[in-house]
């Protein structure tokens, strides 16, 4: 299963700090703004470049994102709930605290990130890749995670609830400290050593051969 890549074009060079909320914007691309960012809303984004861009400020509501490509961007503790991501990449970017609840997400890709605490609660995923990134804390509630992959990434103390794993390869990643109910980790592969990870999950003590208490 591939990702589909964003399909960007010729771009416009626009500060971010011109648009209006409600403006559908195409072909643009953003670089750090002078003025700071506020709040979009009900607006599209389509075939946009951002790098650099401190977006610390902003919030997404009722946005679609189509073929857009973010680069070195700060976008930390933001909400971007019930936002509309489709053939959308991360690349080298800031994420941390990033609230995608009740999103539509399809064909993201993240790559080389700081990725902390995501929030995917209820939100429907349809080809999603994130690659050497740190996801540490993030929640995955109630989330449908269909063509989910995730390779070489550090997913220590993430929880997942009433959440599919099922053909879900982590046996690349760091486990560790996973919250899951039984439903979500089900047919979930990974590597030999990580299935005392999960022993707790599970109920399970695990011993060595040949000892005795």
């Amino acid at each position: 299963m591939s990702i589909a890549s964003p399909r960007t074009g010729i771009t416009e060079p626009m500060d971010l700090s011109e648009v209006i909320s409600g403006m559908d914007i195409s072909g643009a691309s953003f670089g750090p703004s002078s003025d700071g960012c506020s709040g979009f809303y009900d607006m599209t984004f389509d075939g946009c470049i951002f790098s650099g861009v401190d977006m610390r400020s902003v919030t997404f509501r009722n946005v679609s994102l189509t073929d857009c490509v973010f680069t070195g961007c700060d976008i930390s503790n933001r909400v971007f709930s019930g936002v509309s991501l489709r053939r959308v990449s991360f690349e080298r970017c800031l994420l941390t605290g990033l609230d995608l609840s009740q999103s539509g997400i399809y064909d993201l890709s993240v790559s080389d990130s700081k990725a902390m605490y995501l929030n995917f609660t209820r939100s429907k995923v349809r080809n999603m890749s994130f690659t050497d990134t740190d996801m540490s804390g993030s929640f995955f509630l109630d989330t449908d995670l269909k063509g989910a992959l995730f390779r070489a990434c550090r997913l220590s103390e993430c929880e997942f609830s009433g959440v599919s794993l099922k053909g879900t390869d982590l046996s690349e990643c760091d486990i560790s400290g996973i919250r899951a109910d039984m439903f979500s980790v089900r047919g979930m592969i990974i590597d030999p050593l990580q299935a005392q990870d999960l022993a707790g999950l599970l109920g399970v003590v695990l011993k060595e051969r040949g000892i005795r208490n």
